[in-house]
């Protein structure tokens, strides 16, 4: 979803290939190489693991046109996506195969975040030209430079992300889901990573700075951070996805969560679970939720105790619920609280994990109340 390309627009040679090709028909191996920019021992590499099988002549010379281009687009960028040639030949023999228009997408979604990448190792190197006009770098000033100034190398990231996450059916699967998204919505996800990683960056400066999570100005950042959510409804999305397959739909969401990680930090190899940490500590010191955790610790205990949505003490808990809710903006009930039971987390140990059991039994009783609650009021 998020995938760098190597700069030497290949895509573009592609493309111009396929012109060719249209015109003359087919490319012979040699003529291809030159046009897409690749080897032709990269082009024998991937028909010796069966990626293309391009035709032959009546003299038995390899034959390339559009229809071996496109696969070869989609070749790259999926290379560019992180996956290996093995993975890849299990991508392009199941029956949800992307579209050319898809492959596109995704190369053009690779020059955006290069871009992004770009303007901010800009910013740096000129906020750096700018002391030295005042004196001379110190030599922390020099370090700080160094891992700065290092673009990320997002292929990788990403692949070490799909890698450790996803197994390759799990990516296949998500693949094909993907594939049925309308462009317009694709372009609203990309969107919403943009600015969710904007805001991972302002939290890892607060984090790194020492900023108490209770303060201020990191609770103006948790503001922000909900207000994204709201105007981008991604509780509704991932909640949309759990229903399709709720085990791939956390591992989708901790793998966005680890990119986000990465990608804000000046130095990706040496990028933790610490921002999680740290934004779960600024959530953890805001006022509504310290009341909501006393709402979720009785609704654990009506559900321990079976109590009904429709008796007295419930709809007492889910009215009081509404109103945090109401009072601190954050959306619609139900969906909260339906969103911190499949995908809330919480620090066990040394490590970060998914809700167990009760926690999660207390969030999905909670939203079912306040669903109950508001179809009732609505009803009357």
């Amino acid at each position: 979803m998020f995938i760098g390309l190597d700069p030497d627009l290949r895509s573009d040679f592609t493309l111009a290939a396929m012109n060719k090709a249209r015109k003359d028909r087919t490319l012979g191996a040699a003529e291809c190489a030159r046009h897409t920019g690749l080897t032709v021992r990269a082009l024998r590499v991937y028909e010796r693991y069966g990626l293309i099988v391009p035709p032959r002549s009546s003299r038995g010379w390899r034959r390339y046109g559009p229809k071996e281009l496109i696969r070869l687009n989609t070749i790259m960028a999926l290379k560019d996506l992180g996956m290996t040639l093995g993975q890849i030949r299990e991508s392009l023999t199941s029956k949800a195969r992307l579209p050319l228009e898809q492959v596109l997408r995704m190369q053009l979604q690779a020059w955006r975040e290069r871009k992004i990448l770009a303007d901010r190792a800009v910013h740096r190197i000129e906020a750096a030209v700018a002391k030295l006009q005042d004196r001379e770098l110190s030599i922390d000033d020099l370090c700080a430079l160094l891992r700065s100034s290092e673009t990320h190398d997002m292929s990788s990231i990403v692949r070490e992300s799909l890698e450790s996450i996803f197994t390759a059916k799990e990516l296949r699967m998500w693949r094909a889901r993907s594939a049925q998204v309308p462009p317009a919505e694709a372009a609203e996800s990309r969107e919403l990573f943009r600015l969710a990683r904007n805001l991972a960056v302002e939290y890892r400066t607060l984090m790194e700075g020492g900023t108490d999570p209770g303060s201020a100005t990191a609770q103006r950042l948790l503001e922000r951070h909900n207000q994204l959510n709201l105007q981008f409804r991604s509780r509704e999305k991932f909640l949309a996805l759990a229903r399709w397959n709720p085990a791939l739909a956390r591992k989708i969401f901790a793998y966005g969560n680890r990119l986000l990680a990465r990608t804000s930090a000046s130095d990706a190899s040496r990028a933790g679970d610490q921002l999680y940490d740290y934004m779960l500590a600024v959530r953890n010191a805001s006022r509504w939720w310290a009341a909501l955790h006393k709402l979720h610790a009785l609704a654990k205990g009506l559900r321990v105790r079976k109590a009904q949505l429709s008796s007295s003490v419930t709809e007492e808990l889910a009215r009081r619920f509404l109103r945090v809710c109401r009072t601190y903006g954050l959306g619609n009930p139900a969906t909260f609280a339906r969103f911190q039971g499949e995908f809330g987390m919480s620090k066990q140990g040394a490590k970060l994990a998914h809700y167990d059991v009760a926690t999660r039994g207390g969030w999905i009783y909670l939203a079912d109340a306040a669903q109950q609650l508001t179809a009732t009021n609505e009803a009357t």
